[in-house]
Order: C-alpha cells, then sequence, then structure tokens
C-alpha cells in the first residue's frame, strides 16, 4: 500500500502505520507485510541532500562516520573512487557501506555506543563525521572532546511533513493500529498533535527514540531490545497479537 491509499473498510488486521523516509519505507512495509499487517506509509520526513563533493578527504588518511543510510547514500556519490575509510554506526549502515565496496568497520548501533567504541579504537585517521542537518549525539563534539579530532559536515536535510490522511484516518478510525517509530525527530513529529483516537502502539527502535515521543502514556510503548531491525521485526511480531493491549488502551480513555 502507498501513502496515498486509505486501510481497506473490509480488512480486521492490525494497520502498520510506517512513517519512514521513502527510500527506506518499503523495506519495512515488506517486513510488516510479510508479519501480518495491513500497511500505511505516509513519510513525515523528506531528505534532500547537498552536492556530493567531500572537502579535504581525498586520501586514504581520511575516515569519515556515518550515522544513517541517508549519509551512506551521500558518500556513494562523492567518494566514487572509494578512497576514504568508513565508520558505521552499527550492523546495518555497516552492510549498506559494504554493498557499496567499503570494508566498513561496524559500531554498536547507537551514537552513544559508536562514541564509545570509536574512543576504544584510537582511529589515527583524519575523522569527518558526515550527518543530516538534525542530529543527536553530539559525535564529532565527544569524540574531539576525547582527544580524537573530529569534524562534522551536514550533507542531508530532514524536511518535515505532515501526516498523510489516510495516515490521519486510520489514527482516528476502530482498527489498532502499531506505529514503529526509528529516529526521535520523527517520534517529535508523529507525536506533535493530540493522542490517537483509535487504539494505538508505539514501538520505539530505542529510548532516545521513546523518550522524544509526546503522547506519554496515553499511548502504550514497546521499546526494541537493541537499535536494529531485527530487534525491531521482534517487537512488531510480538505486538501483532493485539488483544491485550487494545484493551488495555481502550480502558485507559
Amino acid at each position: 500500500m502507498t501513502q496515498d491509499q486509505p486501510a481497506s473498510p473490509t480488512d480486521t488486521r492490525p494497520i502498520c502505520l510506517i512513517t519512514r523516509p521513502e527510500d527506506a519505507a518499503q523495506e519495512l512495509a515488506r517486513i510488516a507485510r510479510d508479519l501480518g499487517y495491513e500497511t500505511i506509509i505516509s513519510p513525515v520526513l523528506r531528505i534532500t541532500f547537498e552536492p556530493p563533493v567531500l572537502a579535504a578527504t581525498d586520501s586514504d588518511r581520511t575516515g569519515v562516520i556515518v550515522t544513517s543510510q541517508h549519509a551512506v547514500a551521500w558518500l556513494d556519490k562523492a567518494d566514487p573512487g572509494r578512497k576514504v575509510s568508513v565508520y558505521a554506526v552499527g550492523p546495518r549502515t555497516a552492510a549498506d557501506a559494504r554493498a557499496l565496496g567499503y570494508d566498513a568497520w561496524e559500531g554498536p548501533g547507537d551514537a552513544d555506543g559508536l562514541v564509545r567504541a570509536l574512543i576504544e579504537e584510537r582511529p589515527t585517521k583524519a575523522l569527518v563525521h558526515l550527518r543530516g542537518a538534525h542530529t543527536r549525539g553530539d559525535v564529532a563534539q565527544r569524540l574531539s572532546a576525547a582527544g580524537i579530532p573530529t569534524e562534522e559536515t551536514i550533507v542531508y536535510h530532514q524536511h518535515a511533513q505532515k501526516l498523510s490522511t489516510p495516515a490521519q484516518d486510520a489514527l482516528n478510525g476502530a482498527r489498532p493500529v502499531v506505529i514503529p517509530l526509528l529516529s526521535p525527530r520523527s517520534a517529535a513529529i508523529v507525536t506533535s498533535g493530540p493522542p490517537p483516537l483509535a487504539p494505538c502502539i508505539i514501538v520505539a527502535l530505542s529510548a532516545a527514540v521513546a523518550g522524544n515521543q509526546a503522547w506519554g502514556p496515553d499511548v502504550p510503548m514497546r521499546v526494541c531490545s537493541a537499535p536494529d531491525l531485527r530487534s525491531l521485526q521482534v517487537r512488531l511480531s510480538e505486538v501483532l497479537d493485539t488483544e491485550a493491549w487494545v484493551e488495555g488502551a481502550r480502558a485507559g480513555r
């Protein structure tokens, strides 16, 4: 289902409302559909990129830190010769970089773990964090403070968008809605309005994401055990059996 299609009026399955940027939404939608959900895709962030030019990073003495798939996509165009070393925040970002031909170093999956691991690793290369205009974690500042000089470059922008009409209709309908949230900013955007009328549950990728949702205890929430798609899939599978949390949500209204 694309973001322009409403939920089926005859379908009784829970709806999985996917708010990831368009390029990443389809993979999560496939996961949700394979589990048994009906899906609605309504991106709340639109990604635009800076021109793909790497400043002062044209040698094998440079390492770039990537903390998102969008940074990897930008690097693909900015470094066609694959000259730089890649330090990836986690397994998925590292896999994306390796698929492009990089021998990527792999962090544990979140900004805090990345900083700790790089401090222990003590890279000798000049480091540059390729990041979005909106970011959390202060990666470059914390590494520099720990004696690992690190610059940062904004390579993409995340423009906020409102939920589509089908998404809003689902949130105010009768069917259960599961909302996976993968970033603190998307959590803030999705939950910026009043709590939904439909029985809903949030599946947050991390504690940082969970802490940025504004609906509070009005909407039940589950937090993934690790900040990766495999853990998200496990949580989505667990909450697919909606009976318990739906009744709890209704009782709390």
